[in-house]
């Protein structure tokens, strides 16, 4: 925005007060990020800086919809002296990302302050390296982090020396600046650990591999272990799971050919039960700030793409069918998150076979439905 548009726009929507708001559920800072959004008055270029913060926004809502961790607005807006600062640089640092990859690692940087991985503080040092980083440069520091240093001086370890995330080794008076020796720092550590990686399961692995080995101090805090922050997303206690979803204790032929039978009459039903098995065999319903129809979230893929009340209902349908075909079992409250049975994964694993799908086929839900027609 340029300096005038953005004083008329802050007329109307007071950003501190929105990101406030809509962090606490509020239904009128939720109307007032949408009207905005839909105003013809405002161009498409005046709408970014909204458009990024919605898409933060909706990603801690929907890390809030998984349960066990905190609230955002109890750990950055419930001091009445640090909310509105607090509000002011997520505003600052969300809306001066330059890739939309940029904000999905600030939210998952969120995420790790929420389970309490990291605190705030952590969080904001974290948001200042990512957003003062090229995107290219923080793939070259995931593509390094295992590796032993020193590492010697290039154009990708020099940046990330500007950016905090890695340090000099020492001074080599015979060596040009570009072939001197850096190390990671604990700050590209916890970049990488808290934000970049946080999703790679293998990253964490190796991370408390190396812990437990040599109890290196770059780690950061560990408040908790792997398998924990693993059953905070995915598992719920069991006579949870068994007082909202009942057990098929038996199955006998005929039973298992009828909700064979039912799954394979819905394309959608198909398409998920097989795809899950590319995304660990998790899926979840979720509703964003702006949609009045569900999606399905599957691996990275959003069904429908589009908010189509009718493609919408599809999915959602084809969810409900593989719980009741004990395919899927739910895992939260809110019936929001699935997981595969053991069912779940071996008729997956027979749809596979019987329909000669390969690897290239059965990562796309929407791909998938093409196919099977």
């Amino acid at each position: 925005m340029n300096d005038k548009s953005e004083t008329n726009a802050s007329k109307l929507y007071d950003i501190v007060d929105i990101i406030i708001g809509v962090a606490k559920h509020d239904p009128l800072s939720i109307a007032k990020i949408a009207a905005f959004l839909s105003d013809k008055a405002y161009t498409e270029i005046q709408k970014i800086p909204y458009l990024q913060i919605k898409k933060y926004l909706d990603g801690v809502k929907r890390i809030e919809e998984l349960g066990n961790s905190c609230k955002i607005a109890d750990k950055l807006f419930s001091d009445p002296k640090r909310k509105n600062d607090n509000a002011m640089r997520v505003y600052k640092m969300v809306t001066s990302t330059d890739t939309e990859k940029k904000i999905d690692y600030l939210i998952d940087a969120t995420r790790s302050m929420l389970l309490g991985l990291i605190d705030t503080d952590a969080m904001f040092r974290i948001f200042r390296a990512i957003v003062d980083s090229l995107p290219e440069d923080l793939d070259y520091l995931t593509s390094i982090i295992e590796k032993d240093g020193p590492f010697t001086g290039n154009i990708q370890v020099l940046a990330l020396e500007r950016s905090g995330l890695m340090i000099s080794a020492g001074i080599d008076a015979n060596a040009d600046i570009e072939k001197q020796q850096y190390h990671i720092t604990t700050l590209g550590f916890m970049v990488d650990r808290y934000a970049l990686s946080l999703s790679n399961e293998e990253r964490w692995k190796w991370y408390n591999n190396r812990a437990n080995a040599d109890n290196r101090k770059f780690m950061g805090p560990v408040p908790i272990s792997n398998e924990e922050i693993e059953a905070m997303f995915n598992e719920q206690k069991q006579e949870i799971i068994d007082s909202v979803q009942p057990k098929w204790e038996s199955i006998n032929s005929d039973e298992h050919f009828e909700k064979i039978q039912r799954i394979s009459q819905r394309r959608e039903a198909v398409a998920l039960l097989v795809c899950a098995t590319k995304s660990e065999g998790r899926l979840r319903i979720g509703q964003d700030l702006s949609n009045i129809n569900p999606y399905v979230e599957i691996g990275k893929h959003m069904l429908p793409k589009n908010d189509d009340s009718r493609e919408s209902a599809a999915w959602v349908d084809a969810v409900k069918t593989l719980e009741a075909t004990g395919m899927l079992e739910c895992v939260n409250f809110q019936h929001k998150m699935y997981r595969l049975t053991n069912d779940g994964w071996k008729e997956a694993d027979v749809f596979i076979e019987q329909n000669d799908l390969q690897e290239n086929d059965i990562t796309d839900p929407n791909e998938l439905v093409k196919i099977l027609q």
